[in-house]
């Protein structure tokens, strides 16, 4: 998926920050699965590829997703956002049980495996966000620029506000 795939409405510079954030993060998700994954296609070690990428995964992605599990699907649950809000929650289930595997397989293969089923699945989840999720809350009075904005998890360093 591309990002002119994505029709998303920027109403707002929050939902503006909020992707543009996904879209910094889904681009260091897929370099660094893609290192992982030429190292080993090349036959030479993939170790220190699969640190990287593992490195980024528990230090950037994950409390990404911790972040917007507490504020968004759990704190912020309306009648119209309530079933893509619990979704979302098994989505992000599924990201840490993939990165589990990329971290504890025991052949670099299913390392691969797991690391490709992320950028997928991460692929779904961001747009799901984007497109749907974080314009609803806004078009349902929610103010994510206050709710949000002091998060550089959810709008990256240079967007967040400070307390």
């Amino acid at each position: 998926m591309t990002t002119s795939d994505h029709h998303i409405r920027l109403s707002s510079p929050i939902l503006a920050a909020a992707a543009a954030y996904h879209a910094e993060l889904r681009t260091r998700l897929t370099q660094r699965t893609e290192a992982f994954i030429g190292a080993i296609a090349a036959g030479s070690s993939s170790e220190v590829a699969r640190r990287e990428l593992i490195a980024f995964l528990r230090t950037e992605l994950l409390p990404h997703a911790e972040v917007e599990d507490a504020l968004l699907y759990t704190a912020v649950r309306t009648v119209t956002t309530g079933p893509l809000a619990r979704a979302m929650q098994d989505e992000h289930r599924m990201i840490a049980a993939l990165i589990d595997e990329v971290e504890q397989a025991t052949t670099p293969m299913d390392a691969a495996v797991a690391a490709g089923a992320l950028v997928v699945l991460c692929d779904v989840r961001i747009k799901q966000e984007d497109v749907h999720l974080l314009p609803a809350l806004e078009a349902a009075g929610i103010d994510l620029s206050d709710l949000l904005g002091h998060h550089p998890e959810i709008v990256g360093k240079t967007t967040a506000r400070r307390s």
